[in-house]
């Protein structure tokens, strides 16, 4: 995800095409839409829905990451393979945050089971033991 910040971010501020398409995304809403969402995201996550026009934050998301990729095809095409872990949450439909839950629910909350869990393959020391 950190290696997926900056051609992100290239793309937006660096492709005009791309800057305008992202700021036209949410450019209906009003103030108090904008704080309303601002409040929703957190516990909806991409189940939020932005302004009147009811859109899914899910929905927007893709539509940005779509716009990005196509930023970052005129800006830097040898950046896109780092967009894969982004474009792939979008379309799972599920934020780090509903894995987050979910693996949470699954460990009962134990800690030493969370991080079990968590842990790249090897971390342990098994991998050098075999």
């Amino acid at each position: 995800m950190i290696v997926a910040l900056g051609p992100f971010t290239r793309a937006l501020l660096y492709d005009e095409t791309a800057r305008r398409a992202a700021t036209a995304l949410t450019a209906g809403l009003s103030l108090a839409e904008r704080d309303a969402l601002a409040d929703d995201v957190p516990r909806l996550g991409f189940r939020a829905t932005a302004g009147a026009h009811g859109r899914r934050v899910g929905d927007l998301a893709r539509e940005l990451v779509d716009i990005v990729c196509d930023g970052l095809r005129r800006e830097a095409p040898e950046e896109l393979p780092y967009l894969d872990v982004v474009r792939a949450i979008v379309a799972s439909g599920r934020t780090q945050a509903d894995e987050t839950i979910e693996l949470w629910r699954r460990t009962g909350g134990e800690p030493a089971r969370v991080i079990a869990e968590l842990a790249h393959p090897g971390l342990d020391g098994s991998a050098a033991r075999q």
